[in-house]
């Protein structure tokens, strides 16, 4: 997570002033860097890092069952995971998942033994930044999640508008099945 706050505090550091209300449109452009920029630049990182893991026949199994788990618990329907591939990668101490794209999640292997509903619940996590993705088009959602990251002193916490709604979503499932959500890196 340190990184990933001095990788964007470095490259818009010098504009907090542009980050703009919630309630209003970002600027596409500062200073002749795309708005979307630092998103897409960490997200282009992680997935170099994650195209040379090979899943275990176990991890490819649990990520099929949580799929299952979120649409017959009516989380999702099964179009919404259509065509979202669902990975795994060594992305610890960072993150436990990370939705680089509108078509693409990865998962931590270091939360390969949670049981099924924590996995689950961590996947439905990413799977609502790859509806907020959907939602917004790449390019607003790159631009609004860098913004709002910087706005709130790099957090990735509730803090974070598009991650509120993601950790509601984790945290009711977890909540339906007994869980209680373990903090993050």
């Amino acid at each position: 997570m340190r990184a990933i706050t001095v990788f964007l505090c470095l490259l818009l550091s010098s504009v907090p002033r542009l980050c703009p209300a919630a309630d209003t449109e970002p600027p596409r452009e500062i200073f002749g860097l795309r708005c979307a920029a630092p998103f897409e630049h960490i997200a282009r990182a992680v997935s170099a890092h994650c195209a040379g893991y090979r899943p275990t026949d176990r991890e490819e199994a649990l990520i099929d069952e949580a799929r299952r788990f979120l649409v017959a618990g009516g989380y999702f329907r099964a179009e919404e995971l259509a065509g979202v591939d669902v990975l795994w990668c060594p992305l610890a101490p960072l993150a436990h998942g990370l939705t680089p794209d509108g078509h693409t999640v990865y998962l931590s292997t270091e939360r390969e033994n949670d049981s099924l509903v924590a996995v689950a619940a961590l996947l439905a996590h990413e799977l609502t930044h790859i509806r907020q993705f959907r939602r917004m088009g790449a390019e607003r959602f790159g631009c609004d999640y860098s913004l709002k990251f910087l706005a709130c002193g790099g957090c990735q916490d509730e803090r974070h508008p598009l991650e509120r709604e993601a950790y509601d979503l984790q945290k009711k499932i977890l909540t339906e099945n007994g869980l209680t959500l373990e903090p993050g890196p």
